[in-house]
């Protein structure tokens, strides 16, 4: 297989060249492909070469900040721009070393959303080590499995929030409406997999009730959704073209039939997980739907946008925690806890940075890297 690697100047972190090493052994990869630069690139080149895997250079046509690997095969001098357009043309899998968890200008994060565009599989390794992807890779390493005692918790009493910032909420998403299943739901109880096998998710109801229980990727927490007609599956942070992709799979699973099987939503979830590589799933009632969120094309209807006008405080944790909110959330690399109301819960940093905005003389504005953000 045939793998690119885009990265910055200043070089990877260690836990990131660990990743990195992993990953070329789990693709198997033949040849590896970098723009040889001093820094991520340079770094790969030596990693290759210890895994024995043939290197392919598509040097810059200018010399400045150039790391002159040596190997034997070499791609004609072109623009950085053009150079990383052609790495991830010649590529199957593109890996990525930023230097931060936030999308920023420059080379390495427009590489990334050049492969994007392109449907290849992205895997964005974060200076800590953790591994996200974009569209469907072909392998993932194993997750790491935390459980509750191994992070710290935070309470919302302890929270620290921004004395001044304000944000709201423009996150895309695709809605799952849950129907009435009278016979064919499942009890709402953390699996076998969970620490807290057999319990109730709902901990505020005695009995666990029936519907249907899934797996959010991104906060490790398992959640449910009850099959009374009232409650539906929202699939986080999606685009237009993954939307559209859903629709038609909704279309087809629900086919003549009044409504979706429980076997069916669960296809669908795994539809949106394996063949477009989201993994942010939450429970939320039709009713807050329906008050909070705006249809963004009317060809997909259930396609909608975040639309409230309610502010949000925020506080940015850039270590791991545990957060005991309406369920229990992981964030092993640290995240945002959000309050508006009387209610807090976590969301993963990047989910953040691309979908809030911050409100600056009542305009709303996109946010930059957190660390800045939050001083």
């Amino acid at each position: 297989m045939h793998v690119g690697i885009t990265g910055t100047r200043e070089g990877m972190t260690g836990p990131q060249k660990n990743t990195v090493e992993e990953l070329l052994k789990r693709l198997k990869a033949t040849s590896l492909h970098h723009g040889d630069c001093i820094g991520s690139d340079s770094d790969a080149h030596g990693i290759a070469e210890c895994l024995e895997i043939s290197v392919i250079v598509h040097p810059p046509e200018s010399a400045e900040s150039r790391a002159y690997c040596a190997t034997k095969t070499f791609r004609h001098q072109k623009g950085h721009f053009a150079r990383n357009r052609d790495l991830v043309n010649e590529t199957s899998v593109l890996i990525a070393t930023p230097l931060t968890p936030f999308e920023t200008k420059g080379g390495t994060w427009y590489t990334i959303n050049y492969g994007i565009k392109q449907r290849k599989p992205v895997y964005i390794v974060l200076p800590n080590g953790q591994l996200t992807t974009r569209n469907k890779p072909p392998v993932l390493l194993e997750p790491d499995h935390y459980e509750a005692g191994d992070l710290p918790e935070i309470k919302a009493d302890q929270v620290d929030w921004h004395p001044s910032l304000r944000f709201v909420n423009r996150t895309r998403r695709y809605i799952i409406p849950i129907p009435l299943w009278k016979d064919d739901g499942e009890d709402l109880v953390f699996p076998c997999q969970s620490c807290r096998a057999g319990e109730p998710i709902k901990s505020y109801q005695k009995q666990p009730g029936k519907g249907i229980v899934f797996f959010n990727g991104v906060d490790r927490a398992w959640q449910g959704a009850f099959g009374n007609g009232s409650d539906a599956i929202v699939v986080n942070e999606v685009t237009f073209e993954q939307a559209e992709k859903l629709r038609k799979c909704h279309s087809k699973l629900t086919g003549k039939k009044d409504h979706l099987s429980l076997s069916d939503v669960k296809s669908l979830i795994g539809f949106a997980r394996e063949e477009l590589g989201l993994e942010d799933f939450y429970n939320k009632s039709l009713s807050a739907v329906e008050s909070s969120m705006a249809v963004i094309d009317r060809s997909i209807p259930n396609y909608r946008q975040a639309a409230s006008s309610k502010k949000h405080r925020a506080c940015y944790i850039d270590s791991g925690f545990k957060f005991e909110g309406p369920v229990t959330q992981l964030y092993p690399y640290g995240g945002i806890l959000l309050q508006n109301d009387n209610r807090v819960w976590g969301i993963d940093s990047g989910v953040f940075q691309r979908n809030f905005k911050k409100l600056i003389g009542g305009n709303e504005v996109d946010l930059g890297r957190l660390d800045l953000e939050f001083r």
